[in-house]
């Protein structure tokens, strides 16, 4: 029965689901979502990482958080560049080093769209934001790095 508890609590802790709350989500979204689904975990072939994610949508602007993990700190470095962002968003994003988040940290941002990324061991957080009467991406990084600082506290 131990045995079950801890890999019940050990399920819960990877869900992408949990590492943020609907009101810390309308703080950059601007409303609260009204669905909130969970996907994966699924294996990337192509990055050799484990990823989950939860989509928090419902308002104009919504929310994907993404948890990739690595078999090692040094693959998730590896793999998770400025490069590597450019290529899963849009090539005219602009992304810039974020100080003090996890091991690494990027923040990217185009005017249509938004990605707060940390590497913290094995583990990369991405949070995503985006939607149809999103403007100015660029001005949500204060919002979207408070709530990634609330998501590593949960992972």
């Amino acid at each position: 029965m131990l045995t079950l508890a801890l890999t019940a609590a050990t399920m819960l802790a990877a869900d992408p689901c949990t590492l943020i709350t609907k009101p810390e989500a309308a703080t950059v979204t601007g409303k609260a979502p009204t669905t909130v689904l969970s996907y994966g975990p699924e294996n990337d072939p192509e990055t050799r990482s484990k990823v989950t994610w939860c989509v928090m949508s419902g308002a104009p602007v919504g929310i994907i958080v993404y948890v990739d993990e690595y078999s090692t700190p040094a693959a998730a470095t590896k793999v998770m560049t400025p490069a590597r962002i450019i290529e899963l968003m849009d090539p005219s994003i602009k992304v810039e080093p974020e100080a003090g988040l996890g091991d690494r940290a990027f923040w990217a941002w185009s005017d249509e769209s938004a990605r707060m990324v940390v590497i913290r061991g094995g583990t990369v957080l991405s949070i995503v934001i985006g939607g149809v009467e999103l403007t100015k991406a660029g001005t949500k990084r204060a919002a979207a790095r408070a709530i990634a600082v609330k998501a590593l506290t949960r992972m």
